[in-house]
């Protein structure tokens, strides 16, 4: 089967939908794509269409519908918070997440790291690296991220009755597969500490906050992939509902 190339778009007409900006050049001076082809377009909030290429300028592609699709939100939301890595580690998970459907994506800073690790440049970035991995692995829903300060910060904006909240913590009783059984169909959040975890201060915030800890395994894990491992939880639990 021959690759369709996905673009990030918007409805024209109802018989049509646009590339412009970024997403027109892309597909002219870097793909050196034309008229003719037979694209995607996608709009990162469910819908997205099939057509043919009709007009091609630098500053727009117009595509033609041919079929249209329209998806449904997830029947759950799932949520992963990871504390602010090295510079360019929260770049590379960024796709994993987005590919294993994490619908929205918390950057936090902690005690001891560098507030450079945030910040709008650092933001506008990570924004990029999803707009393009929706396209790559054609999801049809953009996932959100958004920044905190702190720990602290973040258990208050995501203190809401119907999202669930657990932690990793290598020593938590319980397996985080089995906490998730628990919880039916509320909206999940997991939180991941940053490379050097969380320190008692976090933790006991945390756990004021009626966060649940719960483990991955017996080992413990590079913050990397722990976020990589709680996200497929967090997936394989929707997907089993």
């Amino acid at each position: 089967m021959s690759h369709t190339f996905r673009f990030f778009g918007q409805p024209l007409s109802d018989s049509a939908w646009q590339l412009t900006g970024d997403e027109a050049h892309h597909f002219l001076k870097v793909l050196r794509l034309g008229t003719g082809e037979i694209v995607e377009v996608t709009d990162g909030r469910g819908s997205w269409v099939s057509g043919k290429v009709t007009t091609v300028t630098s500053r727009e592609v117009q595509v033609t519908i041919n079929s249209v699709h329209v998806a449904e939100q997830p029947s759950i939301r799932l949520e992963l918070a990871i504390g602010a890595l090295r510079p360019g580690a929260v770049d590379e998970i960024l796709p994993m997440l987005c590919e294993l459907g994490i619908d929205r994506i918390h950057v936090f800073g902690q005690r001891g790291v560098a507030k450079a690790r945030l910040g709008p440049k650092v933001h506008e970035r990570w924004e990029r690296i999803l707009l393009q991995s929706i396209k790559q692995c054609k999801r049809p829903w953009l996932p959100v991220v958004v920044e905190h300060e702190s720990v602290e910060g973040l258990i208050a904006a995501s203190a809401k009755p119907d999202l669930a909240r657990v932690y990793l913590d290598p020593l938590a009783p319980i397996l985080m597969p089995h906490r998730l059984r628990d919880l039916g169909k509320l909206d999940v959040l997991a939180i991941v500490g940053g490379e050097k975890g969380f320190d008692l201060i976090e933790c006991d915030q945390l756990s004021q906050a009626g966060v649940i800890n719960v483990r991955l395994g017996e080992g413990i894990l590079r913050a990397v992939t722990a976020a990589v491992a709680a996200a497929t939880c967090l997936e394989l639990h929707r997907q089993q509902l």
